[in-house]
């Protein structure tokens, strides 16, 4: 073929060349999300059977909840009171003095009484260990501080493209609870503290289309408490759904990296304790059905200062709020949300309520579009279906 033939051809095949990598890279730089108040829900248009039977679920929930819930209150011994925080503080210390991670947390276990048996009485190292390297502990507090207020300031970034003030200054107040748990005493020693303030950031951070930052923060969760996991798996699932394949590459390999941390750490968990286990009775899974939910959910600090009803009744309207929204962002903090409570229905401890810790940050946020919802499910329900 002649050279003047064949430059056309080259010229061409590069500008192919060209086009696969500009649709690469944006790949991996998505623009931000537009996050609005769409005038229609999810909710909108449903067959009309359908619409009534989630009114009819929605208002049994929270009947139920208001009715039931002065049994959802558990029962402390005031003996006992604050003493994993007074646990976690001892465990850093003794790393601080030069102790490992694992025999640090024996010895503490055991001298509380705490079962050492079970593998999920005992936090992944990572966090106590980095806290062990400081000279001051209440340094790590202001870490946190600062952790929460630049959360939240992305946050806000995000809330602006909302259509109105008034809208985003109340998404703002609604997003509080992470710097305000920030600034009380003790709350940065507790593991979910810092995997729900991680995972609020990591969904900030998609939000502005920083997906590799948003993989970041979400893993570094995973790593300071395995119960962020279905968050993962819901980024995970999504991801995959939507043909983002190297950012779903990229959750699924901190699953297996977490995976083989935890075999590692369970591991070193078998050598120190040996035949010295303080046994532990009774399972994980105990059946806690919706008073356990909502003792999790009560830990945001705006419900943990008011009566406990009030939570069984803002609860179902935040998770209706967040279901009607149609938006990739919102889509996965409700599906994450929503399969937190799944789990909680079935796992965890009435003293474990503090794992609501985990996803509260996020969850008043469906109460901006609880109205639209509402009214969405209201109006399907008149329709006749045919």
């Amino acid at each position: 073929m002649p050279v003047c033939c064949s430059i056309p051809l080259i010229m061409q095949h590069g500008v192919q060349q060209n086009n696969i990598g500009n649709n690469e890279k944006q790949n991996l730089n998505p623009p931000p999300l537009s996050v609005k108040f769409q005038r229609s829900t999810r909710f909108a248009g449903m067959k009309s059977w359908s619409a009534r039977i989630i009114i009819i679920a929605f208002l049994g929930i929270i009947v139920y909840g208001v009715l039931f819930c002065q049994s959802m209150i558990p029962s402390f011994d005031t003996n006992k009171r604050g003493e994993d925080l007074r646990c976690y503080r001892r465990i850093v210390e003794r790393i601080q003095s030069g102790e490992s991670y694992y025999q640090a947390t024996y010895s503490e276990l055991r001298s509380r009484g705490y079962p050492t048996n079970s593998v999920f009485n005992w936090r992944m190292p990572l966090l106590a260990w980095t806290m062990g390297q400081s000279s001051n502990i209440e340094l790590c507090q202001l870490i946190g501080i600062i952790l929460s207020l630049v959360t939240l300031a992305i946050w806000i970034s995000v809330l602006q493209v909302f259509d109105s003030f008034n809208k985003m200054l109340a998404g703002g107040l609604l997003l509080l609870g992470l710097p305000i748990y920030s600034f009380i005493p003790d709350v940065f020693l507790v593991h979910e503290f810092w995997a729900g303030a991680l995972i609020t950031l990591s969904l900030a951070a998609y939000a502005k289309g920083w997906r590799l930052a948003s993989s970041l923060f979400g893993l570094m969760a995973l790593f300071v408490r395995e119960i962020a996991l279905p968050y993962i798996i819901i980024m995970l699932v999504l991801s995959y759904y939507e043909k983002h394949r190297r950012e779903a590459l990229i959750w699924l390999s901190g699953i297996f990296a977490f995976t083989l941390m935890m075999v590692i750490h369970i591991s070193y968990i078998k050598n120190i304790t040996m035949n010295n286990n303080l046994i532990q009775f009774g399972s994980w899974i105990t059946l806690g059905g919706w008073q356990f939910v909502l003792s999790t959910a009560q830990m945001h600090p705006y419900l943990l200062l008011l009566p406990i009803w009030f939570t069984a009744m803002v609860l179902p309207m935040a998770i209706l709020g967040l279901i009607g929204w149609k938006d990739p962002l919102f889509l996965r903090i409700s599906a994450t949300i929503c399969l937190y409570i799944s789990i909680f229905l079935f796992i965890g401890k009435p003293f474990n309520m503090y794992w609501g810790m985990i996803y509260v940050n996020i969850l008043l946020l469906g109460l901006l579009n609880t109205f639209y919802s509402m009214r969405d499910l209201w109006q399907s329900a008149r329709i006749p279906y045919w």
